[in-house]
């Protein structure tokens, strides 16, 4: 996706998988760190959606269950801003 920077994004996550996900927008050079946070958060995982709350992590959706959908809203700078789903498996 390639935006203007200083544009407001919304993005829908419409989960079409047997599985559940999550989308997770981050500071550049960050989506490792992030994932591996996630990776860490053990019994709290579901609470939070299975995203570590840190300031590497710009905007995220809820753990969106098979045939569900959410909806994440951010204005992004300038840059390239990696994404990716912290849910395990």
């Amino acid at each position: 996706v390639v935006v203007t920077p200083n544009t407001r994004v919304r993005l829908v996550l419409k989960n079409d998988d047997d599985m559940a996900h999550n989308l997770v927008v981050t500071r550049p050079n960050s989506r490792l760190r992030v994932v591996e946070f996630a990776l860490g958060l053990g019994d709290k995982g579901p609470a939070q959606h299975y995203v570590p709350q840190m300031d590497d992590v710009l905007a995220h959706t809820h753990s969106a269950e098979p045939g569900d959908a959410d909806t994440l809203t951010l204005r992004v700078g300038d840059g390239a801003f990696p994404f990716v789903c912290t849910y395990p498996g």
